[in-house]
C-alpha cells in the first residue's frame, strides 16, 4: 500500500475528481546545493502525516477537515530526474490543469 498524506485516498486521476484539495509531491533535489535529500521531502511529509491521521481536530480548526473537505493525494509529480526545465513545465501544467477543473 502506498504511503499517502493523512491516510487519505490515493487518486491518480485528480483532474476527474471533485477534490477541494489535491496533494502532489514534488521530489526535487536540484535547488539545494550541497544538501542533497530534498527529493525525499514528499515521502517524509506523508510519513509524518500518518501520525496525525488519528487527530479529529487539527489546530487551528475546531472541526475534522475530512468531514468538510474532499482531499486526495495524487502521488508525486513524474518527470525525468535531473531535468529542472521538465520538472518546472510539468508542475506548471499539472497546477494549471487542476485549477482549470473548478
Amino acid at each position: 500500500m502506498p504511503l499517502v498524506f493523512l491516510r487519505l485516498p490515493m487518486n491518480f486521476q485528480p483532474y476527474d475528481s471533485d477534490a477541494d484539495w489535491v496533494i502532489t509531491g514534488v521530489p526535487f533535489d536540484m535547488a539545494t546545493s550541497g544538501r542533497a535529500g530534498g527529493r525525499h521531502g514528499p515521502a517524509a511529509i506523508r510519513q509524518v502525516s500518518t501520525n496525525l491521521a488519528w487527530e479529529h481536530n487539527r489546530f487551528p480548526w475546531n472541526f475534522d477537515m475530512r468531514e468538510r473537505l474532499n482531499v486526495v493525494d495524487c502521488g508525486d509529480l513524474v518527470y525525468a530526474f535531473g531535468d529542472a526545465r521538465e520538472m518546472s513545465e510539468k508542475l506548471q501544467a499539472h497546477a494549471e490543469k487542476l485549477l482549470g477543473c473548478r
